[in-house]
């Protein structure tokens, strides 16, 4: 059996339900979002895992690394905001 890895903290209970929206924004079927990692936010998770950081078995771990990389590819994928409008001088 592999240990947890000591360099990648788990997530508290708001962290995951962050997660869980990110995946379903990326099109997986994860269910309630609520925060509570089950068989579908894991095999998601696996997923992304491998995907992302090119594991050949990815756990269903869910850590830090995979929500700062989710996070920063959503930030990315994101429109611009339209720029504000100057107002108007009289």
């Amino acid at each position: 059996m592999t240990p947890w890895p000591t360099d990648d903290a788990g997530l508290s209970r708001a962290e995951r339900r962050e997660l869980q929206q990110l995946l379903a924004a990326r099109g997986h079927d994860i269910g309630a979002i609520d925060g509570l990692l089950g068989e579908r936010s894991r095999a998601a998770i696996r997923a992304e895992r491998g995907r992302l950081f090119g594991e050949r078995a990815p756990d269903g771990r869910a850590g830090q690394k995979l929500l700062r990389t989710l996070r920063a590819e959503a930030l990315l994928a994101a429109p611009e905001s339209p720029p504000a409008e100057a107002p108007i001088s009289r």
